[in-house]
């Protein structure tokens, strides 16, 4: 068996339940750990939503830059071809 099976299912089992951390603590203490990771789910959340947003604007203005190169070495090329053929009719 890749898996034992294991016997019984109750708390006393489970070594959390048992565990001299959880004997100790008292209720305050787990409701107030349970809330900070509560909060802290809730924070990276938000970071990740705020993430997503920034890189879909980082994609939105690399994609404005590549345009715009590109635009501005076919302005460029124009501008050499239009020379040659100025220079071309003067000979």
């Amino acid at each position: 068996e890749k898996y034992p099976k294991q016997l019984g299912t109750g708390a006393a089992d489970n070594p959390v339940m048992t565990s001299e951390y959880l004997k100790s603590a008292t209720t305050a203490e787990l409701q107030k750990r349970d809330q900070m990771i509560k909060n802290l789910a809730a924070e990276l959340r938000k970071e990740r939503e705020e993430s997503k947003k920034k890189d879909a604007a980082l994609r939105k203005y690399e994609g404005f830059y590549r345009e715009v190169k590109a635009r501005s070495a076919e302005k460029k090329l124009l501008q050499k071809k239009m020379q040659q053929e100025q220079q071309n009719m003067q000979k």
